[in-house]
């Protein structure tokens, strides 16, 4: 794969990206701006708004209960990170369309950070839920 290059609209262009076929094609990638969400501690309800950002922070010290709102459209890929920071050992009630690895939600770190990525392809039917990063010290 070639190099991306980058225009002043913060368009990247990949020249000669091979194709499953093996053929020469051209691919643009597009980068958006991303904005981190601060949330407060102990909400009873916290949503994630992909019109406010992609990258959430949040201090957790009870149950909280997620959602996720306004992913693109179908046929656009969206995603989101959740940075939790723990204490007390909560618990989390994610979306009920969120699917894990092994079907199970992970268990969280007691007293600690972990990182979660979903992504979703079909407007929000199905998250795709993994962590990326557990008890980062």
């Amino acid at each position: 794969y070639a190099t991306p290059q980058v225009n002043a609209a913060g368009t990247a262009i990949v020249w000669n990206a091979p194709s499953a076929s093996g053929a020469r094609l051209m691919q643009k990638l597009f980068f958006r701006t991303t904005t981190v969400k601060n949330t407060t501690v102990a909400m009873a309800a916290d949503d994630c708004d992909l019109e406010l950002g992609n990258v959430f922070t949040k201090a957790i010290s009870s149950s909280t209960t997620l959602t996720f709102s306004n992913a693109p459209a179908s046929g656009k890929a969206g995603s989101l990170t959740l940075i939790a920071t723990f204490s007390g050992s909560p618990a989390i009630t994610w979306p009920a369309n969120v699917k894990w690895t092994g079907g199970t939600a992970p268990t969280l770190t007691t007293a600690g950070i972990d990182v979660f990525t979903f992504m979703t392809t079909d407007n929000a039917t199905s998250w795709l839920g993994f962590v990326s990063g557990a008890d980062m010290q």
